[in-house]
């Protein structure tokens, strides 16, 4: 199971009785001009229980009719605050490489969306950089991977998904990324690069499914096998 602490907030275009949910201190309603209903910022999760957490409250929203629309996204944040430099450049490189591997386990409608474009960036960019503070103050925070966010927070910020109130679906997202990014950060830059860059997309995907097997997270591998969009 992976250790790798994170934070999701989960978007809606309609949320009743939110404020009768009882969260234990796990999420915080907050108002986004982007959306009609409320998103839902989760406390720093992780493990068995961040996901249960996860599970908890899209229990209450399908009890309470919560809804999501074309505007809402799902968007996950990855602790790397433990990370060197150079394992940070691994992973922002492995994100890069593998953006259309990615792309296939959303909905259509959120590759080159206004808040999760892709990104502008390369591998040799992150590698050449010194210190990855001076990469990520230079991108933009509406990429499908938001690196700026590791100036403010300290994490990475996976925005591609769409919204979604199912809780099966989050809890796979979120060990799908963290998985890869165990792999990407214990293997670093050189490896990364030279994995991916002889690869096509369906050689990576195979590739970052036999990563979530070996991880423990065959159901993972299996789940994307169905829910495949592109």
């Amino acid at each position: 199971m992976f250790s790798r602490k994170f934070g999701v907030e989960i978007e809606t275009s309609s949320c009743l009785n939110h404020s009768n949910y009882d969260s234990d201190g796990n999420w915080e309603a907050k108002c986004d001009g982007s959306i009609s209903g409320l998103e839902f910022a989760s406390v720093i999760l992780s493990g068995y229980a961040g996901l249960a957490a996860i599970h908890d409250i899209c229990d209450y929203a399908k009890e309470n009719d919560w809804a999501v629309n074309d505007a809402c996204g799902l968007h996950v944040h990855f602790d790397m605050r433990s990370e060197t430099d150079d394992s940070r450049k691994a992973i922002a490189c492995a994100y890069l490489m593998t953006y259309d591997v990615w792309c296939r386990y959303v909905d259509y409608s959120r590759v080159g969306y206004t808040y999760c474009k892709s990104s502008n960036a390369d591998c040799g960019q992150v590698h050449r950089t010194r210190y990855f503070d001076d990469f990520a103050d230079n991108q933009c925070r509406y990429e499908w991977i938001n690196f700026a966010a590791y100036t403010k927070h300290r994490t990475f910020e996976v925005r591609l998904h769409e919204g979604t109130l199912d809780g099966r679906r989050i809890c796979n997202w979120v060990k799908a990324h963290a998985v890869f990014i165990d792999w990407a950060s214990s293997v670093g830059w050189a490896k990364v690069r030279n994995t991916f860059i002889t690869m096509d997309s369906n050689e990576m995907a195979e590739f970052i499914a036999q990563l979530w097997c070996r991880a423990g997270c065959e159901d993972v591998a299996e789940y994307y096998q169905l829910y495949t969009y592109a």
